[in-house]
C-alpha cells in the first residue's frame, strides 16, 4: 500500500485530491494508521486480492473525514466511492454512521481490485483504518496486509527516470 501526503484541495473527493503534487509518497504496511499529524490529506492506494470468491462488505473508520473507493478491476477506471465518514468516527468503530459500510460487493478469488482511501486530517488525534467481511470472517476485521498489494507504477522509485546527464 502507498500513502500520498499533501494539502488538500478545497474540493474533497477522489478525482481532485491534493492542490499540488503529494509533498510525500510512503509504502505503509497496513490500512491502519493513527496519530500522522495535523492539517494533512492522504491518499491510500492498493490493489485488493480476496481469498476466496463471495461477497465482501469493506468498512472504513477514520478521524476526520474519509472516502472509501473501488475499482471493478485492477486499474482505476470505474472507481465507485462505497463507503464515507463525514468528521469523524471511532477507532475501529465501523457503525458510528450509515455510510461507513459498503453494500455487500461480488469480488473474485485471484482477481485485483484497485482500492483508494481519501483521508482528511484537520486537527488533533487522527486515525484511518479499512477492514472487511465475506466468506469465512463473520465481523470486521483489518484487512490483513496479504490481501494488499502495491499498484505498478505509483512508487517513485517505479516511474521511468530520465537518463543522466553526460559529463
Amino acid at each position: 500500500m502507498v500513502r500520498y501526503s499533501g494539502k488538500l484541495s478545497k474540493r474533497f473527493n477522489a478525482r481532485k485530491v491534493f492542490e499540488t503534487a503529494a509533498s510525500a509518497v510512503h509504502r505503509i504496511s497496513s490500512l491502519d494508521v493513527t496519530n500522522l499529524g495535523d492539517q494533512y490529506g492522504a491518499r491510500y492506494s492498493a490493489l485488493l486480492r480476496v481469498p476466496v470468491s463471495g461477497k465482501y462488505r469493506l468498512y472504513l473508520s477514520s478521524d476526520d473525514s474519509a472516502e472509501l473507493w473501488l475499482g471493478k478491476g485492477a486499474t482505476q477506471k470505474d472507481m465507485a466511492c462505497i463507503a464515507t465518514v463525514k468528521g469523524y468516527s471511532d477507532p475501529h468503530n465501523w457503525s458510528n454512521q450509515p455510510n461507513q459500510a459498503s453494500e455487500p460487493v461480488q469480488l473474485e478469488a485471484g482477481r485485483f481490485y484497485f482500492l483508494v482511501v481519501i483521508h482528511k486530517e484537520d486537527g488533533g488525534p487522527d486515525h484511518m483504518s479499512v477492514a472487511w467481511s465475506g466468506p469465512d470472517i463473520p465481523s470486521p476485521v483489518i484487512i490483513p496486509s496479504t490481501a494488499l498489494f502495491v499498484p505498478p507504477g505509483v512508487l517513485p522509485e517505479d516511474k521511468p527516470q530520465p537518463p543522466a546527464a553526460a559529463d
